[in-house]
């Protein structure tokens, strides 16, 4: 019998170390409960509680926001111009009492943030340098939700977060065509 021929790594990342994102990490990283190996990640903006954790876990404390809110800055101007002439308003109001600028000012040097945000997705690219997908051999939860930032970008603005050297732009090229191109046909930019 062939069994355990060969074992699945499975890379996690927990956006988060609040509560709930500790405890998912504690019941991923428990033996009692894994039943295949697992590589987690754990990230969150508080640089005093990733130190404090930092070895508590048998996990990958990384310093940084697993959210979006650097790639709003690029495209907030954008968001706006695509808005009906009604919303706009609002929503300039909104984000500028947000940012604590003008939306001009937000994206005035936005060609400049990118080597920034390109750090920023080192976990993506070092995850997508060993396997397919950023859940392994197919996408999955993972690759939706991470997907979904690009997507969304991808909808609302004509400007390039991913260079097409970028394993990253490979990976989402691919989301992009899965399921008959459903995502690549979605009104959005040529990015």
């Amino acid at each position: 019998m062939l069994e355990n021929c060969y074992q699945i790594v499975v890379n996690i990342v927990v956006i988060g170390a609040g509560e709930v994102g500790l405890y998912i990490t504690r019941l991923l990283t428990d033996p009692k409960h894994q039943t295949q190996p697992m590589n987690v990640s754990v990230i969150d903006p508080d640089s005093a509680r990733m130190k404090q954790l930092d070895g508590s876990l048998d996990a990958a404390m990384v310093n940084g926001n697993g959210s979006h809110p650097e790639i709003l800055q690029l495209l907030v101007l954008d968001i706006h111009n695509n808005l009906s002439q009604e919303d706009q308003s609002y929503f300039r109001e909104s984000r500028e009492k947000m940012l604590g600028k003008t939306l001009e000012e937000v994206v005035a040097n936005r060609q400049e943030q990118l080597p920034r945000i390109q750090k920023l997705l080192t976990p993506l690219r070092s995850t997508l340098s060993k396997q397919e997908y950023l859940s392994g051999e197919t996408p999955g939860f993972s690759d939706y939700i991470v997907f979904g930032a690009f997507q969304w970008a991808r909808c609302v603005s004509g400007f390039s977060i991913l260079n097409a050297d970028d394993i990253i732009y490979n990976w989402r090229d691919k989301m992009l065509n899965i399921y008959e191109g459903l995502a690549l046909n979605a009104v959005g930019y040529q990015v």
